[in-house]
């Protein structure tokens, strides 16, 4: 791009396409000479003044400070174009998808590929589902009680069941997608969530979906996608978990409903 390519005007003439613009002049500085150079999307004008003059005494008094600001990327069309950054250069993408059964003991499968058997596979160990009865108390499987037993009293109480996902790292989230095996009988409802375990009133159980989504209006193998269409960074915090996040769903006793999420993450 040359000076030939921009609308060439005088001192006044080039004011005023700057101002009824609003534009920030770029300008280049020699010891007797300033070029003076404007960009309206498909608009170029330039002018030249020569120290010392009026026209550069108006210029340094009224509108050099806001020069050589950056400029506004825009296509050939004019639009204003943008760039999306949808997580930080080191990290790259990296989904994880989490399925389980409501009121259902040792049903969450947070495996890797390795090993042969569907269930072979090493468990990442950063997944953990939890079950509470009506007096939101937790249920939680004796010493010497055995799956079985346990299982019994998960089908008679269970009445909310939570999936809590704590990473061993930093990462960017995008969007949550949730899946249902089959349509609920009944009303069940589903809520996502960063740092459950932390109250409110302290920073936690920020929500991803609130409101309380009614899973019995899914058709059985159908699924919903939430996005934000650009990413959130959610930083490792090794003292309080606050990365942690978490879905929840209530149900009526001993429900069991099989359900998958995918949460879009760069890590």
């Amino acid at each position: 791009m040359t000076k030939d390519d921009f609308l060439k005007m005088d001192w006044t003439s080039f004011k005023s396409f700057v101002d009824s613009r609003d534009l920030s002049i770029q300008y280049i500085e020699t010891d007797n000479y300033y070029d003076l150079y404007a960009f309206d999307s498909i608009l170029k004008a330039y002018c030249g003044i020569v120290k010392p003059s009026s026209e550069v005494t108006d210029f340094e008094a009224n509108y050099k400070a806001n020069g050589n600001k950056k400029l506004e990327a825009r296509d050939s069309e004019g639009h204003s174009e943008s760039k999306r950054v949808m997580a930080l250069d080191s990290m790259h993408y990296e989904p994880r998808s989490l399925d389980f059964v409501t009121s259902k003991l040792n049903s969450l499968y947070n495996r890797k590929h390795d090993n042969a058997g569907i269930y072979e596979g090493t468990d990442y160990g950063d997944a953990e589902a939890l079950f509470w009865d009506s007096s939101n108390a937790q249920l939680v499987q004796g010493e010497s009680e055995s799956d079985v037993d346990f299982q019994t009293r998960l089908t008679s109480y269970c009445v909310k069941s939570e999936i809590y996902f704590t990473p061993d790292f930093s990462y960017a989230i995008k969007s949550g997608t949730i899946m249902v095996r089959e349509t609920p009988d009944h009303d069940c409802y589903f809520w996502c969530m960063v740092a459950p375990h932390i109250a409110a009133e302290y920073g936690g159980q920020v929500p991803f979906l609130s409101g309380g989504y009614n899973l019995s209006f899914f058709a059985p193998m159908s699924f919903m996608k939430m996005d934000g269409e650009t990413t959130f960074l959610i930083v490792k915090d090794d003292t309080y978990l606050s990365h942690r996040l978490g879905v929840c769903i209530k149900h009526n006793a001993g429900y069991e409903l099989g359900l998958q999420m995918i949460y879009e993450l760069y890590k």
